[in-house]
């Protein structure tokens, strides 16, 4: 933690990742001397913008609770189980493993505590209760929706090269219609600027078997989003395209139109 803070005096913006809360009381002193004072002793010369996240767990609208690191990977699956109604620290050390390494928390903080409420003991108990709006959030990129066309991103690409993206089937329909298995989809993604962006066409697909060997196909994958796969290929190296591309899809019909 000290560390940290000077790192943000000297204008950095650190975040600390405290997954295990009896770490906080070893840090009293940088967080309440150092860190909130900074600002004030320095006559308001000294800024310190640091985060400090600690292990949580979230009850949501269906009554699930979530338990996880506070970086903001448990929001989304909150907003999908009816958002997030309650927020607490996982710091109750009857529930956690009484050896806690400095890495394993997966085993050793959200393991016990899910099995600990899996097998009746109330919410309450994990730990203090925090405002709901100091939970980090994670923004994901927007598709873009218009006649005839879908502008996306690349989410990730998986290890058999299937491009991922940040658009679902319902974005598609939105946006070309009601499309039936094997319609040509129009893929145009950038290559950099020293050359054409990629654009060749696609079939809309129920799953790779339905293709021939190496043509192109966009589906809905096991996540309910959209992908691009080259059928026994890698779509990745075929487009040259990385993570956080932006991918434009458009039907043979509109592009023909022009």
């Amino acid at each position: 933690m000290g560390a940290a803070v000077g790192m943000a005096l000297a204008g950095l913006k650190p975040v600390v990742e405290m997954r295990v809360v009896d770490f906080a009381l070893c840090a009293m002193d940088e967080i309440v001397n150092q860190a909130a004072k900074a600002r004030y002793m320095f006559g308001g010369q000294g800024r310190v913008p640091l985060v400090a996240r600690l292990p949580i767990g979230i009850r949501v609208a269906r009554g699930d609770v979530l338990v996880g690191p506070d970086n903001g990977l448990l929001m989304p699956a909150a907003e999908v189980l009816g958002g997030a109604t309650e927020a607490r620290i996982l710091e109750n050390p009857e529930l956690l493993r009484p050896q806690r390494a400095s890495t394993f928390h997966g085993r050793d903080i959200f393991a016990p505590v899910a099995a600990h409420l899996a097998a009746g003991r109330r919410f309450e108990e994990v730990g203090r209760a925090i405002p709901l709006d100091a939970l980090v959030g994670l923004a994901f990129p927007s598709p873009s929706i218009a006649p005839g066309r879908l502008e996306t991103t690349v989410a990730w690409i998986d290890s058999f090269g299937n491009l991922r993206l940040f658009a679902t089937p319902d974005d598609l329909r939105a946006a070309l219609g009601d499309q039936p298995f094997g319609s040509t989809i129009t893929v145009e993604l950038p290559t950099g600027s020293d050359g054409p962006p990629f654009s060749e066409p696609a079939a809309w697909a129920r799953t790779f078997g339905d293709q021939p060997v190496g043509s192109l196909l966009v589906y809905g994958d096991s996540s309910g989003m959209l992908a691009i796969a080259e059928s026994q290929g890698s779509a990745a190296r075929r487009t040259g395209v990385e993570t956080g591309s932006r991918v434009r899809l458009h039907s043979a019909r509109s592009r023909g139109g022009g």
